[in-house]
């Protein structure tokens, strides 16, 4: 399947598959599958297609984060194979800064006088 979502084209023919769910058995009206492909190292997305009464009635590609892909490569494939295709993420939590306050404090306790 090939899909054009906002600038990029989403191709299977291809991308790589990484990873296969499928729920139920062929011929389930609830049933689906979702297959995740590697669209480059770090682009991947979800091609998803179900019965009639699934969450995917139609074909569908679903873009996803890195985070997103990862969390679904860990409940699907397991945790070591996701992590070797998807080195773990920088957190976005801002490092802290030093105040100028307790830089003074060190300079003045590393200064000795004599007298």
């Amino acid at each position: 399947m090939k899909m054009k979502i906002g600038r990029k084209v989403y191709d299977t023919a291809k991308a790589e598959e990484v990873g296969k769910q499928v729920v139920s058995y062929y011929g389930d009206s609830y049933g689906f599958e979702e297959i995740m492909f590697r669209r480059s190292p770090l682009e991947f997305f979800l091609f998803a297609r179900g019965g009639q009464d699934s969450q995917y009635p139609e074909e569908q590609i679903v873009p996803l984060s890195l985070e997103d892909a990862r969390d679904w490569l860990e409940r699907i494939t397991g945790y070591n194979y996701a992590h070797s295709l998807i080195p773990d993420i920088a957190p976005s939590v801002p490092v802290k800064a030093k105040s100028p306050a307790s830089k003074a404090k060190k300079e003045t306790a590393a200064k000795t006088t004599l007298q």
